[in-house]
């Protein structure tokens, strides 16, 4: 009660959220092509701050501003795959500026899992003090995953595995193979895919499914 959501996007994204969230106020904020996008999502994420003055700011892709504001900011981080998957000398170099700058200027590090905060640490030892663990899904937060009974069936409520497919990095290929693995013990599980990307990863998505049945 007495919150009050806006949501600071671009024009390609302000038609979805405003569908999402009809009673918000979604702000459209220009940006630019290529490595100029760099600077100027920044300067418009400084100019909508200064303007509506917030009392916290939620950034999910770590585009904090450079200059350090008058606000409380969470930074969530999903995950670190360019430290781990080596994407290329510049999309890397590009990703440790903006989680660096991230660590530094946070208030608080939202981290989705375990791995991901111990991965976080080890690549940034000064987040340690200032990050924190939220699960993406309630249940889990409360520590019921399910085990096996006798018969080797989970809890009836038929938990899921989420891949996200919507580019081929994702690699949803890995978790249609790791839930024909996790067939024989937990049979109930299901695997849920969002995004298709293109029709090639589509494809070899689905082939992978047809193949695990």
């Amino acid at each position: 009660a007495g919150l009050e959501l806006s949501v600071a996007t671009n024009a390609r994204d302000a038609d979805g959220w405003r569908s999402v969230l009809p009673s918000s106020d979604v702000i459209v904020c220009r940006t630019a092509p290529g490595p100029l996008r760099f600077a100027a999502e920044r300067r418009a994420l400084r100019s909508v701050i200064e303007s509506r003055r917030p009392s916290l700011v939620h950034d999910p892709v770590s585009l904090l501003p450079f200059l350090r504001l008058d606000v409380k900011t969470v930074v969530s981080i999903a995950d670190l795959n360019f430290e781990e998957l080596a994407p290329g000398v510049m999309r890397t170099s590009y990703k440790r500026a903006l989680y660096g700058h991230a660590v530094r200027h946070a208030d608080l590090l939202l981290c989705i899992s375990e791995f991901t905060r111990n991965a976080l640490c080890r690549f940034y030892p000064e987040a340690r003090d200032k990050s924190r663990v939220v699960w993406c899904g309630h249940r889990l937060a409360e520590g019921s995953v399910p085990t096996p009974d006798e018969s080797g069936s989970p809890e009836p409520d038929r938990p899921f595995l989420l891949a996200f497919a919507h580019r081929p990095h994702k690699n949803a290929e890995a978790a249609v193979r790791i839930l024909g693995e996790l067939q024989e013990s937990w049979p109930a599980f299901r695997l849920k895919i969002v995004g298709g990307g293109a029709r090639q990863h589509r494809d070899s998505v689905r082939a992978g499914l047809a193949a695990d049945g």
